[in-house]
């Protein structure tokens, strides 16, 4: 699925205009993976093809400072499953980068996070994607599903990092415009 998919699939051109309508309102708004890249298309961001997919568990270094990521190491290892990126929207900060994405996570003031990785990823989670382990090709970064699997205690790492960034932009939502 693609944030450019708009013909193929009814909704998503509706859910663009909700998601600029929710943040040209001050509404708080956090996508991850697609809810990114819908994100930064709705603040008129380019969404293209990677030049590699990245599906696996692969890390990420903070490029910049915001207070959602407060406490978020300099590095970090999240679950990947996507093969779009995207161009930075105007007025984002980058907040963090692969070695084959360079945006990954970006905040937009004070009320909008996009996530390209997954902090949410559970031991369940990761195993349901990979029922879609056909999308999986041989790519340097496409990790086979056994090495996937065998990188399950990832997730217990993740769970702490979400909790922190969680925390933080509920804190900016309870502060009002």
């Amino acid at each position: 699925m693609s944030a450019n998919d708009e013909a193929r699939l009814g909704w998503l051109g509706p859910e663009i205009a909700l998601i600029c309508e929710a943040i040209a309102a001050g509404k708080t708004v956090l996508g991850i993976c697609l809810g990114a890249q819908i994100i930064a298309k709705a603040l008129g961001a380019r969404v293209y093809l990677g030049s590699a997919k990245e599906i696996g568990w692969f890390p990420v270094q903070r490029t910049g400072s915001h207070p959602f990521f407060d406490g978020i190491p300099d590095s970090f290892t999240p679950f990947h499953w996507h093969g779009e990126t995207f161009d930075l929207p105007c007025e984002a900060i980058l907040l963090a980068k692969s070695e084959i994405t360079k945006t990954q996570a970006f905040a937009v003031g004070q009320r909008v996070l996009g996530l390209q990785f997954h902090l949410e990823a559970t031991e369940e989670s990761v195993r349901a994607l990979l029922k879609s382990a056909h999308e999986i090709g041989y790519g340097a970064f496409e990790q086979r599903p056994g090495v996937i699997l065998a990188s399950l205690e990832h997730c217990a790492s993740l769970r702490p990092l979400l909790d922190t960034v969680l925390d933080r932009l509920a804190g900016f939502a309870g502060r009002g415009k």
